[in-house]
């Protein structure tokens, strides 16, 4: 079964363990948008350590 990314617009197999949700009927197909590579940059992207890192002072 072959779906098409709403990101890249690339034809993509889903894995093992998604086809067998798919079959189940525990998912539907139109919910499995989303390519690997695409989930993986918006991953990265969604990731934000910026309340980590502070600017001030801690000897204040």
């Amino acid at each position: 079964m072959n779906l098409k990314c709403r990101i890249c617009n690339d034809d993509f197999v889903p894995d093992d363990e998604t086809m067998d949700q798919i079959c189940g009927e525990f998912i539907d197909s139109n919910s499995v948008n989303i390519c690997d590579d695409c989930w993986g940059l918006i991953q990265l992207c969604e990731f934000d350590d910026s309340d980590s890192l502070s600017d001030a002072n801690p000897g204040l």
